[in-house]
């Protein structure tokens, strides 16, 4: 005899009911609902006249001169356009793209380094749990150690901003590329190295496995083993970060490097708007350039990029 379903009804009367979930979800309703009634408290002066007519300057002067001012204007919109792409746009863009890069690929190569000691399942005496005679004991303190000292280390690097990483390296180094590059490099080796032993610790085991019982070591577990299957993934969280890294940079112009933030901040502080915007949606682009070569390697490479249904 067919016993008979239950109903939807009784399935969600039955369903577990953890009050720690209960509670958060609560406790963060009431946090959003303190938030925006205190927002709306200052809504009513949002449309005041004052701000919309600085809203109505502020397009005014985003509006390149040559169009805004053609009688004052000593050059035409195209002269102008050409002007501000050979001397700011094209150099800026690519001195930016040229510190994310060096400053990302540093960054991803310090954090492949540090898995061996920031992932657990590699980072005990027993790597992945393989029953192969390895003996307990001062091993077991001594990789708890490891682990503990790396992720300490990429805690600290990733509590510190870049902004103030660099401001920290100008004084140390002086002015140049270097305070930008290592304080990018510095920061996201705290979030690419304990992103990516998130990643070795919830891969299949099964393969490294069958290695570990074969003899191999941990670096082989690492490079041969697991990589290979979770470098999809990797680059995933490394092409986030790098377009993190070409935003940064961008903002990072005072250190007296000559990229898009240098010469958006030259254009903010002589009232250069419509400038200025320019600037700033050729960083855009860096980013979005940055999105499409993600999505094409990680295809390229079955990392889940760019695939359709």
């Amino acid at each position: 005899m067919i016993a008979e379903q239950p109903s939807l009804g009784e399935l969600w009367r039955g369903r577990d009911r953890p009050r720690y979930v209960f509670w958060s979800i609560l406790l963060a309703s009431c946090g959003a609902l303190i938030a925006l009634v205190s927002c709306l408290i200052d809504a009513g002066g949002f449309f005041s006249g004052h701000r919309l007519s600085n809203i109505e300057r502020f397009i005014g002067e985003i509006t390149p001169y040559p169009l805004a001012h053609p009688d004052r204007a000593n050059e035409t919109i195209g002269e102008w356009a050409i002007r501000l792409g050979s001397q700011k746009v094209i150099p800026g863009s690519w001195k930016t793209l040229l510190l994310s890069v060096v400053a990302g690929g540093l960054a991803g190569a310090l954090a492949l380094l540090s898995l061996g000691g920031s992932a657990r399942n590699l980072a005990c005496s027993r790597p992945l749990r393989v029953n192969d005679g390895g003996v307990g004991g001062w091993q077991d303190y001594w990789w708890r150690g490891v682990v503990v000292v790396t992720r300490g280390a990429q805690i600290l690097f990733r509590a510190l901003p870049e902004y103030v990483l660099a401001f920290l390296l100008v004084g140390l180094l002086g002015l140049g590329y270097w305070p930008v590059i290592l304080a990018l490099a510095v920061h996201n080796v705290g979030i690419l190295g304990r992103l990516g032993a998130e990643v070795v610790e919830n891969a299949s085991p099964t393969l490294p496995r069958v290695m570990r019982a074969t003899g191999s070591g941990r670096a082989q577990l690492l490079w041969l083993g697991l990589l290979p299957e979770l470098l999809g993934r990797f680059l995933v969280f490394f092409f986030y970060r790098w377009e993190t890294c070409v935003r940064e940079a961008t903002v990072l112009g005072f250190v007296g490097v000559s990229s898009l933030g240098f010469y958006i901040q030259d254009a903010r502080a002589r009232d250069l708007y419509d400038e200025m915007i320019v600037l700033v949606i050729a960083g855009a682009v860096l980013v979005v350039a940055g999105d499409l070569v993600s999505a094409a390697v990680r295809a390229r490479l079955g990392g889940g990029g760019g695939r359709r249904c």
